[in-house]
């Protein structure tokens, strides 16, 4: 107990309040045991925060605030929040009054003595401490009762709230947040029609971090409070505005407009002139012959208003809130299903079956692939996987559209003509790309952005109708193909990882479709995905070697690329057939064994390139090192046999070594830096 007592402290003292402060709260830590005696919806330490009536007397209903993380699986894993505050089940809120010096009932009958209503018992008793009489709302929307048809709470009847002044103060991510910037408009409206004269505080975020009433004034003290609440606009007259902010927020970074609603953006001349060009209002000004009236384009008035909600910049973060913490707009649009559910996989497994056969160590590292970015949403993983077969229907493409069914509007299926489009808005608010049928083409630069799409940090966006912009790309990609020269990859690729199905049609595919289709067929694989050991997987190391990605290297490379294979995997045969003696050679002397008649188009430089590629080194270890013949001329030799030995040789070694196996070599060789 003294354990919770402890963290109970530690938590208030982030609200000015202390010791004293709970005895006067009556606060009560509880234990594991007590939670769930109190009908608690987590069993975890916390403390009770009891509510009371006008005259200071605890009511029966009581909230809880936890002190440690209540999360477990799932939500722990996809990183949920943190259940922080509860209630016994069936248990109807109520308004929290802080008991400290302050005669409730004088506050509720005097409808001078101005009002505060936030978020929080806490803060509110940390106002109501300093000064600032305070209620206390469980929740944004804790001010009415849906499920008992309650548009306010019984206790709002027992204040006058005639011509009374309410200032709403809600956290600094209020405007930029609908659902509490909806919740304001309501209260607001409702306490109007209550006869109330109505301010909403926006409170300004401290960097990145967000702003609460106790944390302003932590900060700032209660004289700086008294004049942010003297300064305060009138929610009356300014509804429209308020109201735009429910429904939109402007983007700094690229200077455009988000539409909650529609999920939509907007260039600010759009906003205004087309979208909400019918969001208007009539000012009216008295002149020395009357009233004039004007209309007044709510959507412009809003771009100017000081008030109105904006973010740094989009972000793409799977998992966080809509508003992040450090002010980003995130354009994630949440999971393809509700939540993962333990469920029946067999068809999953018989589909892994049918791709991979006996290949166990193949199939672990794609299923741990599969598995990773689910349990880490937001990585970029340095891999792709490509599954090709010649069959078609041999169920290659039902993996990623199963994939699909976990990652919802945030996954995609492409094909060669989407990644031709300037605009790529295929790759927008994407986690998951299936890419069927895609191949490099047998173009190098083609293969290269192929790569570089794995790989890259961020990803430049080019949508229609509105600037373009940069954002984190956190895309990861499934290839498949029924060609075995899909993907032109190098000898030393990392990060490709290759599988050839050798089954043939899949024959169950109906009964998969089904399983798949359904919701809880995808949910079990959602849970089996999540619950799978990854092992030492490693998202950012190199693909494995297969047999598929070894004869798709070898069936992708041109006549000279083939040869150079050829000649690092059989030296000695290859050598033998040209004539070549001994172990280091230039590249114009490869080169003629390769073309012997001079009838090829490959160049002496194409084939040091490949040379290159397929790791020769130069003797020496260094492509600055020549050797000078004795008319003058130079040479950069590879080694072609034994290359650990001619790496870190001494270089008097190498020039011997090579001029002995070559009579026609007048002189001695020298070593020469270029």
């Amino acid at each position: 107990m003294s354990e919770v007592k402890s963290l109970m402290l530690t938590k208030l003292a982030d609200s000015l309040l202390n010791a004293d402060d709970a005895s006067l709260m009556q606060l009560e830590p509880a234990t594991r045991a007590r939670s769930k005696e109190l009908g608690l919806p987590s069993s975890h330490e916390c403390f009770v925060i009891p509510y009371f009536d006008l005259s200071g007397n605890p009511t029966d209903f009581f909230r809880a605030r936890y002190v440690v993380d209540t999360r477990k699986g799932f939500d722990k894993m996809a990183g949920r929040k943190a259940l922080r505050y509860a209630q016994p089940a069936d248990t109807v809120t109520e308004l929290y009054l802080p008991p400290f010096d302050v005669d409730w009932a004088d506050v509720a009958s005097d409808p001078s003595i101005p009002l505060i209503i936030t978020e929080g018992e806490l803060k509110a008793a940390c106002a109501t401490k300093f000064g600032h009489p305070t209620i206390g709302l469980g929740g944004v929307w804790s001010f009415q009762s849906n499920k008992n048809e309650m548009p306010l709470l019984p206790m709002f009847d027992e204040f006058n709230w005639q011509e009374r002044i309410v200032y709403i103060c809600y956290d600094s991510d209020a405007a930029t947040n609908p659902n509490v910037v909806a919740a304001e408009l309501r209260l607001s409206d409702r306490l109007l029609d209550l006869g109330a004269e109505v301010r909403i505080v926006r409170l300004q975020p401290e960097g990145d971090a967000k702003v609460g009433l106790d944390d302003f004034l932590v900060l700032h003290g209660p004289a700086k409070l008294s004049e942010m609440l003297d300064n305060a606009e009138p929610y009356a007259g300014s509804e429209i505005l308020h109201k735009l902010n429910e429904r939109v927020l402007y983007v700094r970074n690229p200077g455009l407009i988000w539409d909650h609603v529609e999920k939509m953006r907007m260039t600010p001349a759009n906003f205004c002139a087309h979208a909400f060009s019918d969001w208007t209002y009539v000012e009216y000004r008295e002149t020395k012959t009357g009233t004039s009236t004007t209309e007044i384009s709510g959507a412009l008035k809003w771009l100017k208003w000081p008030a109105r909600a904006v973010v740094s910049k989009l972000r793409y973060a799977p998992g966080e809130d809509r508003v992040t913490e450090d002010c980003c707009l995130n354009v994630w649009t949440g999971w393809g299903l509700e939540e993962p559910k333990q469920g029946a996989i067999g068809e999953w497994q018989r589909l892994m079956d049918h791709i991979f056969g006996g290949d166990g160590s193949a199939r672990l590292w794609f299923e741990r692939w599969c598995a990773y970015p689910l349990q880490h949403p937001g990585v970029k993983m340095h891999t792709a996987a490509a599954i090709w077969g010649p069959v078609h229907g041999s169920g290659k493409t039902l993996i990623g559209h199963t994939l699909m069914r976990i990652y919802g509007t945030n996954s995609a299926e492409i094909k060669d003509s989407d990644l031709d489009d300037e605009r790529n808005e295929w790759a927008e608010n994407k986690q998951f790309i299936l890419a069927d049928d895609i191949t490099s083409r047998g173009d190098r630069r083609y293969m290269r952005r192929l790569m570089t799409m794995i790989t890259q940090k961020s990803l430049r966006l080019n949508p229609k109708y509105v600037p373009s912009y940069s954002i984190a790309d956190v895309i990861n990609y499934l290839f498949t193909s029924n060609d075995p020269d899909a993907l032109f990859m190098d000898d030393q690729d990392r990060r490709f990882f290759v599988h050839e199905v050798v089954a043939g049609l899949f024959q169950r595919h109906t009964e998969y479709v089904a399983w798949m289709k359904s919701d809880a067929g995808a949910a079990a694989l959602w849970y089996y995905m999540l619950d799978m050991d990854l092992g030492a997987f490693d998202p950012h190391s190199p693909a494995p070697s297969t047999a598929g990605k070894e004869s798709m290297i070898e069936l992708g490379k041109s006549d000279l690329g083939s040869w150079v294979l050829e000649l690092r995997q059989n030296p000695d045969r290859v050598l033998q057939k040209a004539g070549g003696k001994g172990d280091l050679f230039s590249a114009a002397e490869l080169h003629t064994f390769f073309d012997p008649a001079g009838t090829k188009r490959a160049s002496t430089n194409a084939l040091a390139r490949e040379l290159k590629r397929a790791g020769f080194i130069v003797a020496g270890g260094n492509d600055d090192t020549k050797v000078k013949r004795a008319d003058g001329s130079t040479v950069r030799v590879y080694a072609v046999r034994n290359a650990e030995l001619w790496k870190s040789a001494p270089w008097a070694k190498a020039c011997e070594h090579y001029v002995s196996n070559r009579p026609s070599e007048k002189g001695p060789a020298k070593k020469t830096k270029f």
